[in-house]
């Protein structure tokens, strides 16, 4: 949370803080600490111990004293322009940044933080280096601050999930209602694609104002033999296949998100995807029985695999004792990852990374197994860890078969 802030830059001996980009937009960093959306962005300064510094461009000053930060000032206090003219941007720049961190007392060790080009930071950095500052390098110190959710990020992230699941139940109840002509499903008269079915899920999304920034996945048959195929757009939606449904959108107004995940088939599905579908849904239901404050994100990953393998699914176990081997089939990818203004970020439940869950993490918990040239499933809800258990944001029915 980010009362931990200073609990974080003590942990590394760093005195302040700096974290700039130039938008909220797509800088979750920068957007945590401004707990509102700034559209051309600015620079975030705090020492330890002490308040924060929020410098924006004068068009955004309204923007700004809405957020978290209580000193809000406007780069021309810093006469911006002027240097901007004498020096050019970049110059210009380190000048602000220095009277600044000058009039907070900052002495020597800063980190530098947020989405910049790479060019650009090492440019900020050499130029704080030339004024006797010495610039640490810690790249997930903001991530694991906002790794646990305060209460009010809770209520954003839960009213992200009821939008999101809306939207899923409303594209289920259109697929149950067309018709079907032999094996093809019928839509306005002419047979349904996948990128019907995305024009329907994002109009709704855009009636509840989300955004589905990196698209969603609509993945029928083997398309949905690869994790992250978004599905062939003029691929013909029949009954009878597998259909992996992840949705992952974020509300446009507070920036949270939400990510689950449905496979389902139209009609009846072939024995061989019920028994898969059940071999999946029993490794999730493994998984979120253990997922409680102080639970080891990678035992879990481990007993997930393990079910998977007395399930003759091959997994990421099974991977590492078969050095060189890809790895195409089965469970491939790793079990969770956190959700929050990003859908990828701490805490990662994943066979190679360490990670005791704490109260207000929220994390996904999607196994899935994938055979390329048939389908894959996957079923995916999002959870936040709690002092005895956790609470699933996910209340979407698991059923396989859509009638």
């Amino acid at each position: 949370m980010i009362d931990d802030l200073d609990t974080e830059l003590d942990k590394v001996n760093a005195e302040a803080i700096l974290i700039t980009g130039v938008s909220t937009a797509g800088n979750p960093s920068l957007a945590y600490v401004c707990g509102c959306n700034i559209p051309r962005g600015g620079v975030y300064m705090k020492k330890t111990g002490e308040d924060a510094l929020l410098i924006v461009g004068d068009l955004d000053l309204g923007s700004a004293e809405k957020g978290l930060v209580k000193n809000v000032q406007p780069y021309s206090r810093y006469n911006y322009l002027q240097l901007i003219g004498e020096h050019g941007v970049e110059e210009a720049r380190a000048q602000v940044f220095t009277k600044a961190l000058k009039e907070m007392d900052v002495q020597k060790r800063i980190i530098l933080g947020g989405m910049i080009e790479a060019g650009q930071a090492i440019d900020i950095t050499r130029r704080l280096e030339q004024r006797g500052y010495e610039v640490l390098t810690e790249p997930e110190l903001i991530e694991r601050v906002r790794r646990t959710k305060s209460s009010q990020e809770l209520d954003l992230i839960a009213e992200v999930a009821k939008k999101t699941e809306s939207v899923v139940r409303k594209t289920l109840e259109m697929l149950r209602n067309c018709p079907v002509s032999g094996e093809t499903i019928q839509y306005k008269q002419t047979s349904l694609t996948v990128a019907d079915v995305k024009a329907f899920i994002n109009r709704n999304l855009a009636e509840v104002n989300l955004l589905a920034v990196l698209d969603t996945i609509f993945a029928s048959g083997p398309d949905g033999a690869d994790p992250h195929n978004h599905g062939t757009p003029k691929r013909k939606i029949k009954k009878g296949i597998p259909i992996v449904f992840d949705i992952f959108p974020q509300d446009i107004s507070s920036g949270y998100c939400f990510d689950t995940t449905r496979t389902f088939v139209i009609g009846n599905a072939p024995q061989e995807v019920k028994t898969m579908y059940e071999d999946v849904a029993v490794a999730q239901q493994t998984a979120l029985d253990q997922i409680t404050t102080g639970a080891d994100g990678q035992i879990i990953s481990k007993s997930v695999c393990e079910i998977f393998e007395t399930r003759n699914h091959k997994t990421p176990l099974y991977y590492m004792k078969h050095p060189g081997m890809a790895m195409k089939e089965g469970f491939i990818h790793g079990l969770g990852h956190g959700v929050g203004l990003t859908i990828g970020e701490m805490p990662y439940l994943s066979l190679t990374r360490k990670c005791a869950l704490a109260e207000g993490d929220v994390v996904t918990v999607e196994p899935g197994v994938y055979y390329p040239g048939k389908w894959g499933i996957r079923i995916e809800d999002t959870v936040t860890v709690q002092k005895t258990g956790h609470h699933n944001f996910s209340t979407l029915e698991k059923s396989l078969e859509l009638k």
